[in-house]
């Protein structure tokens, strides 16, 4: 391996062009000659050093016969690939990126970044991925700390009932999980959909005031009252043994009367934000909940706020890593008080029961009529009673029960309960 250093010669650029040109003409090879300020920096082997410093001593002879002087030329360091590499190693900051790189590398190999879990069906998938996570084996796990493949598979099988295989195969740092589900035989001729028999029950005592029912028999008619568990839809067609098993399909609407009892006071107090905010920047890696501050917004804390956090993780590629940059958000917030008129309350209250008896009615329905049956304003605040008439889904799916020591009625079913 050849040996090179790097010199500086210093003086008139004049002078050490004239240099440069007989050291050239002589054979020396110089590389990676640049000029600094009123110098020159080059490149030499070290086998040619004396060669070239022999050429120095006659070009400075001559110039200090001609009256020039500052000439100078000294050694900076090593130039070979050893010395450059040998530099590179004794970098601090270099050493600590390395070694940060290395420490996530192994971070990155060794935890669970995919966990697949294919066959069986969705509410099979939610059991299995619920054993999954107690045995250990979830998304961003460490995995020399989980049991072998069989020993998963065993466990699975021994927590999730129905199942007659599970295939566990480990991908590099992914999870494929495999089902298979016992099949248990329905009793159903119901060929054109395959599902299980079911009937149309009521969920809440209602007055019945349409249906939209796409397959079973309607047992009850518009404008009767109905109670919980009442068979609306009936799956069961014909009579014994003719009788004929389907899914009943569709939705039954019924108007129900809800009575709210409501109490707003006078005098409302509630938190709004200034806009003055402050943040807080961590490095985070939620998994094991470690957060490492990174930045500190303002030093005094609000008397009220409201925290906000956000994390963002970083992207490699496609793929999101488990750590990445977390802000706490602190808004300051400051109480407001209102004070309102009866009339104002009164209002208010309305607003809330509307917004509860629609709550509780569901996204479908729809009010038909609203009677407020009693106001009464005190000092502080307003009572209100008010009643509701919503017109809403009533019925659900309910699986066919037939009773066969006890005698059937018209329909050949028994009253769901």
């Amino acid at each position: 391996m050849k040996r090179v250093v790097r010199l500086r010669a210093s003086g008139p650029l004049e002078v050490l062009s004239d240099w440069v040109t007989e050291c050239q003409n002589d054979g020396l090879r110089l590389t990676r000659i640049v000029v600094v300020n009123d110098s020159f920096m080059l490149s030499l082997d070290v086998a040619d050093c004396k060669r070239l410093f022999m050429n120095w001593k006659r070009v400075r002879r001559r110039s200090r016969a001609n009256g020039i002087k500052g000439l100078r030329l000294q050694k900076v360091m090593d130039d070979d690939w050893f010395s450059r590499m040998y530099r590179l190693v004794r970098n601090p900051f270099l050493i600590a990126i390395i070694t940060m790189c290395l420490v996530i590398q192994y971070y990155c190999f060794h935890i669970v970044w995919d966990v697949r879990i294919q066959g069986g069906t969705v509410e099979r998938k939610v059991y299995v991925n619920e054993a999954l996570r107690s045995i250990g084996l979830e998304k961003w796990a460490w995995m020399d700390g989980l049991p072998d493949t069989e020993m998963i598979s065993r466990q699975v099988m021994q927590r999730v009932p129905g199942l007659t295989w599970v295939g566990v195969r480990r991908e590099g740092t992914a999870y494929s999980i495999e089902l298979q589900e016992q099949v248990v035989p329905q009793k159903s001729n119901d060929t054109s959909t395959g599902l299980n028999p079911t009937n149309l029950i009521a969920t809440t005592e209602a007055t019945v005031s349409r249906f939209e029912v796409n397959a079973g028999k309607e047992i009850v008619m518009r404008h009767q009252r109905v109670k919980t568990g009442d068979v609306l839809v009936s799956g069961v067609l014909g009579e014994p043994p003719d009788q004929v098993l389907l899914h009943a399909a569709g939705q039954v609407f019924g108007t129900v009367w809800y009575e709210l009892r409501l109490r707003v006071p006078y005098r409302q107090t509630y938190q709004v934000m200034t806009g003055e905010r402050n943040d807080e920047l961590y490095f985070s890696i939620p998994k094991i909940q470690f957060r490492m501050p990174l930045f500190y917004g303002k030093q005094k804390p609000f008397p009220t706020q409201m925290l906000r956090t956000i994390h963002t993780p970083w992207q490699f590629g496609p793929w999101s890593l488990p750590f990445g940059i977390s802000i706490d958000q602190q808004w300051e917030t400051k109480s407001v008080m209102e004070q309102l008129t009866p009339s104002q309350s009164t209002q208010r209250a309305l607003e809330l029961a509307r917004q509860n008896v629609r709550q509780r009615a569901g996204p479908s329905s729809k009010m038909i009529t609203e009677k407020i049956l009693q106001v009464q304003n005190d000092h502080d605040k307003v009572n209100l009673t008010v009643l509701y008439e919503m017109e809403e889904v009533i019925s659900r799916e309910e699986p066919v029960t037939i009773n066969e020591k006890c005698p059937s009625d018209s329909v050949g079913i028994t009253k769901c309960k």
